[in-house]
């Protein structure tokens, strides 16, 4: 059930970092709470958002930077794509967000066979999707006469009761947003707060259409393993109440991720135009 953010643009295909502190919760609360993450491959799943971020930093500098991205920007990146702080940031958000909710089945879920391959084939198929070609291809899948409309209706009712199109979508206006305020704190670039605004808005239709196409292109590359039975059985846990409450968290947690690293990134450009450190 990991969030399954679609970017649209450069700057939106920049991924995550960011410290919270918060409150920690009672200690059999959190306990049950480090299960559930460590059920959902939610570290592994944070890594490989990092080489996604890693891998759409160099596009990032040629977009906004008069020279060719050099060592100092290199070093930028890893600083914001810190793994440890990535995932703080994350897990620090998701256990605020899903503190007093019966996680008792979605442990027992992601912890037996069917929820595990799941997690399993999330990270395989997000893995798959770091080379374009694949994602490609998978979009063409969506199209192909010969894939089932049987599974696509299942894939569509999965995003439907997830919300995932408005989630991602907001989300990544929002970060949009972070960002540039990033990019005008230093006086570098001057903006006002309605330009700033006016310019993510701007983008929210193609963000859109982006969005579903790469949702259900990704969604049904990764669940094509399983068996119509187990898909359904996922979309109606998605359905239930701690089904709700876990996909709140988690867009929480790596909402607060996305807009903490955009913020950085916009920082991180504005720095280098100017020639300063961050």
């Amino acid at each position: 059930m990991t969030p399954l953010r679609q970017a649209a643009g450069t700057v939106v295909l920049c991924l995550a970092l960011a410290l919270l502190s918060l409150a920690p919760l009672r200690a059999g609360a959190d306990d049950g709470v480090d299960r559930l993450y460590t059920a959902l491959k939610l570290p592994e799943m944070i890594a490989l958002m990092r080489d996604e971020g890693m891998a759409q930093s160099e596009s990032l500098a040629f977009d906004y930077l008069a020279f060719p991205p050099g060592d100092s920007w290199a070093q930028l990146m890893r600083r914001i794509y810190d793994p440890a702080k990535m995932e703080a940031a994350m897990k620090a958000a998701f256990r605020s967000d899903i503190e007093g909710a019966e996680i008792a089945p979605l442990i027992d879920f992601f912890q037996g066979e069917t929820g595990s391959r799941i997690a399993e084939l999330e990270l395989d198929a997000r893995r798959a999707f770091l080379d374009p070609a694949t994602e490609e291809a998978a979009r063409r899948q969506v199209s192909d006469p010969d894939t089932p409309a049987s599974r696509l209706a299942l894939i569509d009712r999965y995003i439907e009761v997830n919300d995932l199109v408005e989630f991602n979508v907001m989300g990544a206006l929002n970060s949009n947003y972070r960002f540039y305020q990033g990019l005008t704190e230093t006086g570098t670039f001057e903006m006002t707060d309605e330009e700033m605004l006016a310019e993510v808005w701007a983008q929210e239709a193609q963000t859109r259409s982006d969005t579903i196409s790469w949702l259900r292109a990704f969604l049904l590359m990764a669940y094509e393993p399983l068996s119509d039975d187990d898909l359904r059985a996922y979309v109606d846990l998605s359905a239930t109440e701690p089904g709700q409450r876990l996909n709140s968290a988690l867009f929480m947690g790596f909402e607060r991720m996305y807009n903490d690293v955009y913020h950085a990134l916009g920082l991180a450009v504005a720095y280098q135009m100017s020639g300063q450190d961050l």
